[in-house]
């Protein structure tokens, strides 16, 4: 078990026996996720208060929930003390099942909470390396905010956003060919004038770890810049007969091709194309 979900909560402290159970999983690195509570209390009820106990060693989140224009639901709990250790996430009007003639609407943080255990577990599945305190630090350095910037009352953390929580998050490193890690992300660089955009276009890929050593491919191509002044252009090879591009010690020289004679029966379709040749 990697995650629980605890869709319940009350407004007194849990007693001796749940809370035994919770240090027992907390302890062996499972995440807990539970509802902050449908009474739009000023603080999250109990156990999603927990979360901000040290015992618990960060491995318990409080769950909010948001509407449908993800403002806070009027029930939900607001993130209060928990701040730090509360998401918020779809609770409201959830279509939770359905029969052949109808579906069933549901609203509460009950149901907002599946949506961040869900969330942890599919970062589990991709990235089975993770511990249980890095997957819930990566939702909440990725969650989107929302209402006052920055950490708050109301919303915590903010809103799960797990096309971040799939990206690499932090410093990116490769290895080099002499086994020395190489950061990604501070790598850029201009591809020379000859290059045009080939780089982009083709992704240049390779393999990156981000902070948490998650695996990822980046495309390096993207990182290099076609340079802006590329000296030549299709505009004035259309009025000037030979241009040429320094690269290093080497020189290319682009010219335009003269048409061939008709005696020999040749036909370049590039010179009525108008396309430079090297």
């Amino acid at each position: 078990v990697r995650v629980i979900n605890l869709s319940l909560g009350g407004s007194t402290s849990t007693g001796s026996t749940l809370n035994a159970a919770l240090l027992r999983a907390t302890n062996a690195g499972i995440v807990i996720v539970a509802s902050a509570g449908n009474d739009a209390t000023a603080d999250p009820e109990f156990p999603a208060q927990l979360s901000i106990d040290p015992r618990f060693r960060g491995l318990i989140i409080a769950a909010g929930s948001t509407d449908t224009v993800e403002a806070l639901s009027t029930f939900s709990a607001k993130a209060g003390v928990t701040r730090t250790n509360y998401l918020v996430a779809p609770g409201t009007d959830i279509i939770a099942d359905c029969d052949t003639t109808s579906c069933w609407r549901v609203s509460g943080t009950s149901f907002s909470a599946p949506h961040i255990s869900g969330s942890l577990a599919l970062l589990f599945q991709a990235f089975p390396n993770l511990t249980g305190v890095q997957a819930v630090d990566i939702l909440y350095r990725t969650a989107r905010d929302l209402g006052t910037t920055g950490i708050d009352a109301t919303f915590g953390r903010g809103i799960i956003d797990l096309e971040r929580a799939f990206a690499p998050v932090g410093a990116t490193a490769t290895t080099s060919s002499s086994g020395e890690a190489v950061r990604v992300d501070l790598f850029d660089g201009i591809a020379g004038q000859a290059f045009g955009d080939a780089f982009m276009l083709d992704g240049l890929s390779t393999a990156v770890l981000d902070e948490y050593q998650r695996p990822f491919n980046d495309s390096l191509g993207f990182r290099l810049r076609p340079q802006s002044d590329l000296g030549f252009s299709a505009e004035t090879y259309a009025s000037e007969p030979q241009q040429a591009a320094q690269i290093g010690d080497s020189l290319l020289s682009f010219s335009r091709r003269t048409p061939a004679s008709a005696a020999w029966g040749v036909q370049d379709d590039r010179v009525h194309a108008q396309t430079p040749v090297i």
